[in-house]
């Protein structure tokens, strides 16, 4: 029966993107990292890989130069033993629009709407850092995410 219909929709010139839903957008942008994530093996991919995967899992494509954006901010240091280190990770869902005129008010730059944001800190064995830090970033963006509805 279903493919009766797809027959008709064509036979009308419908064609099945029209009935496709479409999956909300948003790109990646991760903070450049200090010389702490040199020195516990971190690397952006450390962020990247497990954040695309945690929105693909969400329903939400990934894409190139996307309003709104993802945004991944970590910190981390070495400590003076060299065996741990401490992070702080932030996650946040931002963007940017133009302003809008209050009374006879007007900003010169973009306003910065922050939708979701979810921060985390932590010490963990240098060796197991960065897969910490994989982990968290994808537990950080499904409760941020957890805050919107899309």
């Amino acid at each position: 029966m279903r493919w009766v219909i797809w027959i008709a929709l064509a036979m009308l010139g419908v064609g099945a993107e029209a009935f496709a839903q479409t999956r909300p957008t948003l790109s990646l942008l991760i903070e450049e990292g200090n010389e702490g994530w040199r020195q516990c093996g971190v690397t952006e991919k450390t962020f990247s890989n497990p954040a695309a995967a945690a929105l693909r899992r969400q329903g939400i494509e990934v894409v190139e130069n996307a309003m709104p954006f993802l945004y991944i901010q970590g910190t981390i240091l070495r400590d003076d033993t060299g065996k741990n280190c401490i992070y702080e990770l932030n996650v946040s869902v931002i963007h940017f629009k133009s302003p809008e005129r209050i009374g006879r008010f007007l900003a010169k730059g973009n306003d910065t709407v922050m939708l979701c944001s979810q921060g985390d800190l932590g010490f963990v064995e240098a060796a197991g850092v960065a897969r910490e830090l994989a982990e968290k970033v994808g537990s950080q963006i499904r409760r941020c995410l957890a805050e919107l509805s899309y």
